[in-house]
């Protein structure tokens, strides 16, 4: 028998991806995230919108800079960084 636990992080992620790119949202469900953290590939994207109150973050990465690989994540007051999502988004023709 193989049991399995998990733990929601992440509240309502919605990814929408289209010819200008991609955006994801939601909300961090642990009170210890203090800033979202968005890495495509190896860069980090700023924030479009972060609500510290209620944890809610919004990321546009412009289909251009789209990398191969992508890790969602929070930072913690202590500057550590747990990690909620990662995946492989749908590249743009052409590339």
């Amino acid at each position: 028998m193989v049991m399995m636990f998990t733990r929601k992080l992440v509240e309502g992620l919605a990814i929408a991806a289209d010819g200008s790119g991609l955006r994801m949202e939601g909300r961090f469900v642990p009170v210890q995230a203090v800033d979202g953290v968005l890495l495509n590939g190896l860069e980090e994207v700023a924030a479009s919108a972060w609500d510290p109150a209620r944890r809610t973050f919004q990321f546009v990465v412009p289909a251009s800079a789209l990398a191969g690989y992508l890790r969602l994540g929070y930072r913690t007051a202590d500057g550590g960084f747990v990690l909620t999502n990662a995946f492989t988004p749908p590249l743009p023709s052409g590339r």
